[in-house]
């Protein structure tokens, strides 16, 4: 019989299922690596975590510019050095699709870019996006604005000495978002 609209179930030995629990965390410790799984464990498991897994905070939505060209034109009208790009694969529960995230380095920027300075999500972290492409589109993005708004830069063509030249970000850089 249902009540407040939920199905009666019978009895969770939930004992057994912590117990379970308690093995593999145990295995992880001692080994330093994911607990094994069985087919039939990661078959029940999968859904579950699915099920329990928080809200993925959505990536920002792009447009269909070209960032990764304008950033490469903007490099090349100046002279300098192509930017690179670092990918990487964002962990996430087994079972789920992949995300990716990427972030850029070029002259002109602090390190890399989404950073700490310019790009990240509220959470202080670099979105994630379900195709490498639109990560790295996104850190273009984000280095493009960055430059745009460096203090002493023009909004069409910096010197080439400007972009040269150390950067100190300013707190109060707007977020790439």
């Amino acid at each position: 019989m249902a009540t407040n609209g939920l199905a009666s179930s019978p009895r969770i030995p939930w004992r057994v299922l912590q117990t379970w629990v308690e093995q593999k965390q145990n295995y992880e410790s001692e080994h330093n690596q994911p607990a094994p799984l069985t087919p039939d464990e990661e078959k029940a498991i999968v859904p579950l975590l699915k099920l329990l897994a928080p809200a993925r905070v959505a990536s920002p939505v792009l447009d269909d510019r070209n960032w990764i060209g304008e950033l490469q034109e903007r490099m090349q009208r100046h002279s300098l050095a192509n930017p690179s790009y670092r990918e990487e694969v964002v962990p996430v529960l087994l079972g789920s699709p992949r995300l990716f995230r990427c972030y850029v380095q070029a002259t002109g920027l602090p390190n890399a870019v989404p950073g700490p300075d310019y790009g990240l999500g509220s959470d202080g972290t670099c979105p994630s996006f379900a195709t490498k492409k639109k990560a790295k589109t996104y850190a273009a993005r984000c280095a493009v604005e960055y430059l745009r708004q460096k203090p002493g830069a023009s909004r069409s063509r910096e010197a080439p000495e400007e972009l040269q030249a150390s950067f100190h970000p300013q707190p109060s850089a707007p977020a790439c978002r």
